[in-house]
């Protein structure tokens, strides 16, 4: 299985990571923040865990960070939102909070 992550994810996981602080640990999605996510066709939240692929558990919302929706997240701001594909069609997300650990 082959799962591509962009140059330009790469680098800016690489800033990202070189000036990590307090504030950007609770701000950018990384492998081990939880996201809150509002889905913008009924209003309704949920929270995910971004993981490392061994410790993905989506019954209980652990998700991959190579999964397609985790890949979507990671690096992803507070207040950013998305289109994630899914297999009934696109659904439209927007980031609300992102805690990193606990």
């Amino acid at each position: 299985m082959c799962f591509m992550i962009s140059i330009e994810k790469i680098w800016e996981f690489t800033i990202i990571v070189s000036n990590i602080n307090e504030t950007t640990l609770h701000s950018t999605v990384l492998i081990g923040s939880r996201v809150k996510l509002r889905y913008e066709d009924d209003d309704s939240c949920e929270s995910y865990t971004v993981v490392f692929p061994n410790e993905a558990q989506p019954e209980l919302n652990r998700i991959s960070f190579l999964s397609p929706i985790g890949r979507k997240l990671l690096l992803s701001k507070v207040m950013q939102s998305h289109e994630l594909d899914i297999p009934l069609g696109v659904i439209k997300i927007n980031i609300e909070g992102i805690q990193f650990g606990g």
